[in-house]
């Protein structure tokens, strides 16, 4: 890249060679084939097809509606507290957040407060500490919600 009258100048240079050629260099690199995403895995993804069986199956995934995180610190010490009033341990409502990220690069430990999607009040609060941080953190957030559903049912992360 260089500039040429306050013009940026980039230039790329994409080389084609038959596939018998001996050699194949990407990126400073001898690898055995360059796929069409210039890519040089194992696998080349860019042959990959539907699969017929999943066609119209979605899922959206776990979407939190308030500040239902909490620290790893935090949680793990309240996985390992004794069992609540309800004689229930806090993993039934602590539970680790995993998404695309965590799949294709490193964990990043992050844990929520989950009390599904139809515990009551009551039933959510025998668990002593997860309850108190919703009311604490969920609740002053959820209050001011334009859906009527998320300010009554303010406990539930869905």
């Amino acid at each position: 890249m260089w500039n040429v009258e306050g013009a940026d100048v980039r230039v790329s240079l994409l080389c084609f060679a038959r596939d018998d050629q001996p050699e194949k260099h990407l990126d400073g690199a001898i690898v055995p084939k360059i796929h069409s995403d210039l890519s040089a895995r194992r696998i080349d993804i860019t042959i990959a097809r539907t699969i017929i069986e999943n066609k119209g199956i979605c899922f959206q995934g776990y979407t939190k509606l308030g500040p239902f995180d909490i620290p790893n610190k935090i949680a793990r010490q309240w996985l390992q507290e004794p069992l609540n009033p309800n004689s229930r341990p806090n993993s039934d409502v602590i539970k680790p957040w995993i998404n695309a990220i965590d799949v294709v690069r490193r964990p990043s430990d992050t844990w929520v407060i989950d009390f599904g999607t139809s515990m009551s009040d009551k039933d959510a609060s025998f668990y002593v500490n997860p309850f108190a941080y919703v009311v604490s953190h969920v609740k002053p957030t959820r209050a001011f919600l334009r859906r009527d559903g998320y300010r009554k049912y303010w406990q539930l992360s869905l």
